[in-house]
């Protein structure tokens, strides 16, 4: 959403005038998002099924370290019903 807000927006909305349910999930690591997510960066972060550091004693922050984060939330959310599909 920092640096492809615009482009997220465009495929979001195409989906949902064809009738697809959307949520679009914020995980930019180079500024503040360009547009609002429906999901933040800051949930997908904080998301209870990460653990606090990334294995090697370090806080989650920015790179990878959201790329693990995503796919923590996409797997809980996925376990739990909420995802048909995604577009990275």
């Amino acid at each position: 959403m920092d640096t492809k807000g615009d482009e997220l927006a465009f495929v979001a909305n195409c989906l949902r005038d064809a009738g697809v349910e959307v949520r679009t999930v914020d995980v930019g690591t180079q500024g503040p998002p360009t547009l609002a997510a429906d999901i933040s960066r800051e949930e997908v972060l904080g998301d209870s099924s990460l653990p606090a550091e990334d294995g090697r004693g370090r806080p989650w922050r920015g790179g990878d370290g959201h790329g693990e984060a995503l796919r923590a939330y996409l797997r809980v959310e996925c376990d739990a019903g909420r995802i048909g599909a995604v577009i990275p």
